[in-house]
């Protein structure tokens, strides 16, 4: 009796053992599945970052640079418009300034008054 219960104990660990075996390679090969993908993952995160890093970079620092830039150009052009109402206005008070002044009237003496008023009638 001992050697059949000896044995059927041994039968019954190696059951747990083949069990084991079997459950800790398909964990392992679970795990190494997860390994690779997470390594891949991780190498695609850091090339997407990394290209977006740059292209943020080099969006932010041609987006700062065009928009400062534009402002100054902005600017720029405001004065610009600025002076050519200010000329503009003052063209305008000149020729209005002129428009309202009658010409002098024309100068005569006693002698060509009379000379142009006979020539006249």
């Amino acid at each position: 009796m001992r050697a059949s219960e000896a044995v059927a104990a041994r039968n019954t660990v190696i059951e747990h053992f083949a069990v084991a075996c079997k459950s800790i390679k398909e964990k392992t090969a679970a795990i190494g599945t997860l390994q690779r993908e997470k390594s891949e993952l991780e190498s695609k995160l850091t090339l997407q970052n990394g290209e977006a890093l740059l292209a943020q970079n080099g969006s932010d620092n041609t987006f700062v640079d065009n928009q400062k830039h534009m402002g100054e150009e902005i600017t720029r052009l405001e004065h610009t418009i600025q002076t050519l109402r200010d000329e503009l206005n003052a063209l305008k008070r000149a020729s209005s300034v002129s428009k309202e002044l009658p010409d002098d009237p024309p100068m005569y003496e006693e002698g060509q008054r009379d000379a142009v008023q006979v020539t006249i009638m």
